[in-house]
């Protein structure tokens, strides 16, 4: 987790490891998003996490109930609320199983400045990456 510090909100980058190895993270995650400290803050990358039977075939992600707790803190999954139904990938296993597991979350006050937002699946098919960036925009 980068942590930076703008004149109009608070940007951290994310990157998680997989599996149980990725709690302490997002427990330093939440610790580090709880009210009162980030009323305008996004967090942004790989969280390696993902809601089952929505952003995966099924249920394996043992952590996806942190995408829980940190909507409960209030912060929202930007993509997953402007498309709640909407099944697309950031990234495939060797098995060809899809996963979004790269996310935006950001604040309430951060969130009604938010302009689009969108995977960019070029990058991953082109060989650039093995994930689509997620691309948002933010209005002032």
């Amino acid at each position: 987790m980068v942590s930076v510090n703008f004149d109009t909100f608070r940007l951290l980058g994310i990157y998680m490891p997989n599996l149980l190895a990725k709690i302490p993270y997002w427990e330093a995650l939440i610790a580090a998003l709880s009210p009162p400290s980030a009323n305008r803050a996004l967090a942004i990358g790989d969280f390696n996490t993902c809601h089952a039977f929505l952003d995966e075939a099924g249920a394996i992600d043992a952590t996806a109930y942190y995408m829980d707790v940190i909507e409960q803190i209030g912060f929202r999954d930007l993509w997953r609320h402007r498309y709640p139904d909407r099944r697309e990938y950031s990234w495939f296993s060797t098995r060809n199983n899809g996963f979004r597991i790269d996310h935006a979350f950001l604040s309430q006050d951060l969130a009604a400045c938010a302009g689009t937002v969108h995977y960019s699946h070029e990058e991953r098919i082109a060989g650039l990456s093995d994930h689509s960036p997620l691309i948002l925009e933010l209005a002032e």
